[in-house]
């Protein structure tokens, strides 16, 4: 096994991390503002027939949402990162780890759960042209998952063969 492979997955989470990060703060800031606003806000409708200040406040709840799962992804980031290390040394000293942890693989569906939640957000903000991002997203997402678990299984068969 070389670590070329391994190393790309490495930047692909170092560029999420700080992806992440700057998504968190802009959330944060405008969560922040909105929830302000809808205190403001006189009780009047709109053309959504809702008062403003409800219409803002879950625009607000949305946006803390959003925040929520954005500090989530950047946590499974950051321990995704941390597997992607120790497997990369692993496989430098030349000894491969008996299996992939089990939560790696939880992980990697949770990110597949968050690019859902983005493109459903895109959807509803029209911005159509971020969808197949989020699309390539999720399949890079799977096949990582099918080499992990293919992993698992060839080095459960080697041990296996072995005895």
């Amino acid at each position: 096994m070389s670590t070329a492979g391994v190393t790309l997955f490495k930047v692909t989470e170092i560029l999420q991390i700080v992806g992440c990060g700057i998504l968190c703060g802009l959330l944060l800031l405008i969560s922040l503002l909105v929830l302000l606003a809808s205190s403001g806000a006189p009780n009047v409708t709109n053309y959504t027939g809702l008062p403003d200040n409800i219409a803002i406040l879950i625009v607000g709840i949305a946006f803390v949402v959003g925040l929520v799962l954005s500090v989530l992804l950047l946590l499974y980031s950051i321990k995704m990162l941390g597997v992607w290390t120790s497997l990369q040394r692993a496989i430098q000293v030349g000894v491969l780890p008996k299996k992939l942890p089990g939560y790696a693989l939880a992980l990697q569906g949770f990110s597949i759960f968050c690019d859902v939640a983005a493109m459903i957000a895109f959807f509803v903000l029209n911005a159509w042209i971020l969808i197949p991002g989020s699309l390539c997203s999720i399949a890079a997402r799977v096949y990582v998952i099918r080499c992990m678990a293919a992993y698992n299984r060839e080095v459960a068969g080697m041990e296996a063969g072995s005895f």
